[in-house]
């Protein structure tokens, strides 16, 4: 059975892009026990089996007895706490913008790759303003970015 992870959040805390699931529960024998019957049985009522190869988990403030029953329990890869996850550097404290700038060069770089010979001015920069601001908007929601960084991004826009 899976409990709440604060008395703030629902029941369960789960993130599902494409084919990628983040799923946050306590760190339990019981806890692990359960979400590794829930892929099993998503599995067999979908088709799409959980390759735990290709899987990570990542303990937040846990101990190595812990690691180590994550590891049995779920068998997979069993990996250190900050991780990148979609392209976006998570952590419990607040991101340093160092850890932005890469995001901040990726913007860039898509840009010069852009060469709209046949748009004119107007489209080639209602182009670049409509991509290059979904982006940002994809870190905006996951993490706060400082000012700083946001003043990069916005000339490059």
């Amino acid at each position: 059975m899976l409990q709440r992870l604060t008395n703030r959040h629902a029941a369960s805390s789960i993130s599902l892009f494409i084919d990628d699931v983040v799923i946050f529960c306590h760190p339990t024998s019981s806890e692990l026990a359960t979400i590794r019957e829930l892929l099993r049985v998503f599995g067999d009522a979908s088709g799409l089996r959980t390759n735990f190869c290709k899987c990570s988990a990542t303990p937040i403030r846990c101990d190595l007895e812990v690691t180590t029953a994550i590891d049995s329990t779920i068998g997979c890869v069993v990996t250190a706490f900050p991780i990148v996850y979609l392209g976006l550097p998570l952590s419990i404290r607040k991101t340093p913008s160092s850890a932005l700038l890469p995001l901040v060069d990726n913007l860039a770089r898509k840009l010069a790759t852009w060469k709209a010979v046949l748009l004119s001015r107007g489209e080639r920069l209602t182009l670049v303003r409509h991509l290059l601001t979904a982006m940002p908007i994809h870190i905006l929601m996951a993490i706060a970015i400082c000012l700083a960084i946001l003043k990069k991004i916005t000339r490059i826009i």
